[in-house]
């Protein structure tokens, strides 16, 4: 398993150095995969973060909602450093949602 982990892990981060807009299906697939390694989900969502602005946006609002703090709370940042004109649209959807909670540092 660890090897496997392993793995992944390098892929997703050779992927985010590459930025390579073909491999955005596959990250978000493992950003999604519930039984996927913590670890290998924050490295596929940095690897979209980088390409955040060639990356659907819809997948990453969905990400707000992780149950892992720490992948809402990056989800977050990467969010509000991206420039797509789509993002207030999908900040004003989410404060309609109740069970949207993202927690970060003040500031």
């Amino acid at each position: 398993m660890l090897r496997v982990v392993s793995v992944q892990r390098a892929a997703a981060q050779t992927l985010k150095g590459m930025k390579d807009p073909r491999a955005i299906e596959s990250l978000i697939a493992t950003l999604k995969d519930k039984n996927a390694q913590k670890y290998v989900r924050m490295d596929a969502l940095m690897a979209l973060g980088a390409m955040r602005d060639q990356c659907p946006i819809e997948p990453l609002f969905e990400a707000l909602k992780d149950k892992d703090l720490s992948i809402g709370e990056a989800t977050a940042r990467i969010i509000a450093d991206s420039e797509d004109p789509r993002i207030a649209e999908m900040f004003m959807k989410a404060l309609k949602e109740s069970d949207l909670y993202i927690v970060g540092a003040p500031g």
